[in-house]
């Protein structure tokens, strides 16, 4: 490694051996390996948004640009943790954004490779080389100097609780921000970063009176809003949900994340529901929200499939848990129609189902698909589902054409990524 620096900016940062240091241009002058990218953008970034805004809003970002498979997690700089996104953008790039934070300052690293095997690749050195970032020193002094007046304006316990929150202690957090709130009941800051730590510790129902003080406070705060929308739908409170969603669309009514949700609180909202509706009425139980973690293209010489991974965050007893799994399965086997046409395939209903399953003949192929494996995860609170050809012959296969080819499971993993990212079954 070698050291990048950036004065005017006010950091550094070790870059690998190979690259080449800029000779005086900007930080976008260092080169890379001819088949990766590195792009940085620094600038305000007031109020300081603690994690789970950032991936809500890149979430929204993401969906708005188009991108697919997305995902988060967190990496450790400067004694803190910060949100890192990796996605696929299209045209073979797969892309991972880190998004730092400090003293106001957003600085956003983004790695690119030209092909998921250079991405598998490189993305251990470029984590190594964000875990190396640091500030200078006068940077540290004016984040001092922030702070100061973070404590003046907000006060003292604030600035504690703030500063906890990033460091993942949660439990301080929490203590300190209900001392806050105990001197000043109106503390729209301690509120909102209370919903959240309430809701990191699994405390729903604390969080909720909170995220409707925020609204109370300040109506004007949508992503608050979205979320004691998201978090009334969580604890089973669907027409509240739907009311919250209503005011949102209100007031944004082309929003896709606010289009979604309201989708999925009216209904299943699909096409042809038949076999969900069958399954929800045998596995009844609270709806929950699920999360698309995961969705993979096997590399393999056997029959091209779609396997797709969806993730639940409410803790439910084993029987509770089963049965939602049993309804998510029922639901994508139902979706595979939404997905495909969402994707510009021509999709219709096949004659033979899969078992209980409906299965589904993309135009132009000779075999049907459907959800054709699942297996539910209590433990790690996961459901995963794989759909691809059924043995089904539709006459004698004429020469030429194509069987359930890669490049059709391509249009139906994105119209999936799209369409379903998140399910409320």
């Amino acid at each position: 490694m070698k050291t990048y620096r950036n004065e005017e900016a006010g950091f550094e940062i070790d870059i690998p051996e190979e690259w080449s240091l800029p000779t005086g241009g900007t930080q976008d002058d260092i080169r890379c390996l001819p088949d990766e990218a590195i792009h940085f953008a620094i600038g305000p970034l007031v109020p300081e948004c603690l994690p789970d805004y950032t991936e809500r809003e890149f979430t929204q970002y993401a969906r708005d640009k188009g991108y697919t498979n997305l995902q988060f997690g967190r990496v450790s700089v400067g004694g803190k943790e910060h949100v890192w996104a990796r996605y696929h953008e299209g045209h073979g790039e797969w892309s991972k954004k880190y998004m730092l934070a400090f003293g106001g300052i957003g600085y956003v690293i983004t790695t690119t490779g030209a092909n998921p095997t250079t991405f598998a690749k490189r993305e251990k050195v470029w984590d190594a080389m964000v875990a190396s970032f640091r500030l200078s020193e006068w940077r540290k002094k004016d984040i001092l100097k922030l702070k100061a007046h973070r404590s003046e304006i907000a006060g003292q316990l604030y600035e504690e609780a703030y500063e906890a929150v990033s460091e993942g202690r949660y439990s301080e957090a929490r203590d300190l921000l209900e001392r806050c709130l105990s001197h000043n009941s109106d503390h729209i800051l301690a509120h909102k970063e209370l919903a959240v730590v309430l809701k990191k510790m699994g405390d729903l129902k604390g969080a909720l009176p909170h995220r409707r003080e925020v609204k109370r406070l300040d109506p004007s705060d949508t992503v608050n809003r979205f979320n004691l929308a998201d978090l009334l739908a969580v604890l089973g409170a669907r027409d509240d949900a739907l009311r919250e969603v209503e005011e949102l669309l209100s007031m944004e009514p082309y929003n896709p994340t606010f289009q979604a949700l309201k989708m999925g609180l009216m209904g299943s909202s699909l096409t042809y529901p038949q076999h969900y509706d069958e399954v929800s009425q045998q596995q009844p139980g609270k709806k929950c929200n699920l999360k698309l973690i995961k969705s993979i293209i096997p590399v393999s010489k056997s029959p091209t499939c779609l396997t797709l991974v969806y993730q639940w965050d409410e803790t439910l007893s084993d029987e509770d848990a089963k049965r939602l799994g049993i309804r998510a399965v029922a639901y994508i086997a139902c979706a595979i129609y939404d997905a495909a046409t969402k994707a510009g395939l021509d999709c219709q209903v096949f004659e033979i189902p899969h078992g209980r399953r409906p299965s589904w003949l993309i135009g132009g192929e000779k075999i049907p698909i459907s959800l054709t494996l699942s297996d539910i995860d209590i433990l790690n609170k996961t459901c995963q589902m794989t759909i691809g050809a059924v043995g089904v012959a539709i006459g004698v296969p004429p020469s030429g054409g194509t069987h359930w080819s890669k490049s059709l499971v391509g249009f139906l993993f994105a119209g999936f990524n799209v369409r379903f990212s998140n399910i409320y079954v």
